[in-house]
């Protein structure tokens, strides 16, 4: 019987037509029987193919002592043997680590001459800095997508044409893998559009975090610059009559509270270096500044917000009860500072909040004058303050069952009587703010945030503008009044 090596084998087939991919001897053999009738050798000796012996070639053998993988006979490792493709991907792996490319996570190294996908220096840094929770966007790939998006705009302005282009098409292309579609088709313009919505979760989401007011009150989308919310000012009424007594007409009374759109605006300038040498950290801490600034704004305009230009002629709820502390309807008052007020005092400003505001009741108060009065009462009230998962908010603390929310817009001033907020009466402070905000406050939120690029403002300068535009409006509508209190109690100090 005529013996043949797999190689003598595959070579004899492939020559005679054969392109299958299975080159195992049982394939090889089952091919050539269905295409020859016989094969004959060099002495002119015809055999049937299925009187062909192909030999498959040995395979290796390994042991492995501690670990290791010892070959035998010099031969080919046999990358099918589990403990051998382990050991395998082990050297890599470590090979990869002393050259300071790690297999990204998820991903093992795969055995020598695979496709393996690495993290450059910058990428660990900066999902360093997103596991720290220092760094503005959620990952990695949004971050490069937003920085070649920003590079798409500016560079043709700086005229680098060419590099703005490149800069374009690798925010397409990375635009479709990441969100799965294409943004755009049209070339880079000479200014910088809207954000894209693929980075708004992320500009919304730094804002949320830096602030309050998206969390406190009632947000409601505004499709057009001005909008009217129904609100319900009285109930109807029911009367008890005698037998043949006409009932009197009643019906439930509305008026509408007005959100109006009002344009906030920020201007910052960069260097042209900057632009160019920075890239990602300067886009990092560029789009972290606005999204913090515009959220102090917010707050403001929700908590402190007098009315005036400033606030865009918004009133929050501070100004909404007046500007001297009298005790009565919606407003409490405690102490002669901070440090002075009792738990009796608190209790009552909770007891004075009306059943319908309690189910979502909270107490916004300034981080410096937070442990001041709760921190110090704590110390003295059965269970002290606990801690609660607020939806929003994640885990915060509570006194007396009541979620605190710290801001940074209220005053910090633990003797108003030395140094209180302007406008008010000498002494007279509103320390912190307890009910359910929602049903005091519209927050109206009019379309993206626009963020735009230009280098003509600061020609002179080799800088260029960064422009971010905002349009929203705060109403603090509901809050009662000096004898019934609203959804909102203010607690003072006096």
């Amino acid at each position: 019987m005529p013996k043949l090596t797999l190689a003598q084998a595959t070579a004899l087939a492939e020559r005679e037509g054969y392109t299958g991919n299975d080159k195992s001897a049982a394939a090889i053999k089952s091919w050539m029987a269905d295409t020859f009738e016989s094969l004959t050798d060099e002495d002119g000796k015809s055999y049937k193919p299925d009187e062909i012996e192909i030999e498959e070639p040995a395979k290796r053998v390994v042991s492995i002592p501690k670990g290791n993988i010892a070959v035998k006979n010099n031969a080919p490792l046999d990358t099918s043997d589990p403990a051998v493709k382990s050991y395998l991907e082990s050297v890599v792996r470590e090979q990869m680590r002393q050259a300071g490319q790690l297999p990204v996570q998820g991903r093992p190294a795969m055995v020598p001459g695979a496709e393996v996908e690495t993290k450059s220096a910058e990428q660990r840094m900066y999902e360093d800095r997103i596991k720290f929770k220092q760094a503005f966007f959620s990952d990695w790939r949004t971050a490069i997508m937003a920085k070649s998006w920003l590079a798409s705009h500016y560079l043709p302005q700086a005229g680098r044409v060419e590099e703005g282009i490149q800069a374009h098409k690798s925010f397409l292309e990375l635009h479709e893998k990441v969100a799965g579609k294409a943004y755009t088709t049209t070339g880079p313009t000479s200014g910088a559009p809207l954000v894209p919505d693929y980075f708004m979760p992320d500009l919304i989401r730094n804002v949320t975090e830096a602030g309050v007011a998206r969390k406190l009150a009632k947000v409601v989308q505004m499709p057009e610059s001005q909008i009217f919310i129904p609100r319900r000012t009285g109930g109807m009424t029911g009367y008890f009559l005698a037998e043949n007594q006409t009932i009197t007409e009643t019906e439930a009374t509305y008026d509408n509270v007005t959100l109006n759109a009002k344009t906030f605006l920020m201007l910052s300038k960069a260097s042209e270096q900057m632009f160019q040498d920075s890239g990602l950290p300067f886009l990092d801490i560029t789009f972290q500044e606005m999204a913090t600034t515009l959220a102090q704004m917010e707050d403001d305009c929700l908590l402190i917000a007098t009315g005036t230009g400033t606030y865009g002629g918004m009133t929050g709820f501070e100004r909404k009860y007046g500007t001297t502390a009298t005790d009565g309807g919606y407003v409490v008052v405690g102490g002669a500072d901070a440090s002075a007020h009792t738990q009796a005092q608190v209790v009552n400003a909770i007891a004075r909040v009306p059943q319908y505001a309690r189910k979502n009741m909270v107490i916004t108060i300034h981080h410096n004058l937070k442990p001041v009065i709760f921190d110090r009462l704590s110390t003295s009230t059965p269970g002290g303050l606990t801690l609660t998962e607020l939806t929003g908010f994640g885990l915060v603390q509570s006194y007396m069952n009541v979620p605190i929310i710290e801001n940074n817009s209220m005053s910090s001033v633990v003797d108003a009587g030395a140094n209180n907020r302007a406008g008010f009466t000498a002494g007279d402070q509103i320390d912190f703010l307890i009910g359910d905000f929602s049903r005091a406050a519209l927050f109206g939120d009019r379309l993206a945030v626009e963020m735009t690029t230009s280098r003509e403002r600061y020609f002179d300068q080799y800088a260029v503008a960064i422009r971010l535009v905002k349009r929203f409006h705060i109403n603090v509508h509901s809050v009662g009044t000096s004898s019934v209190a609203g959804p909102v109690v203010s607690f003072w100090q006096t």
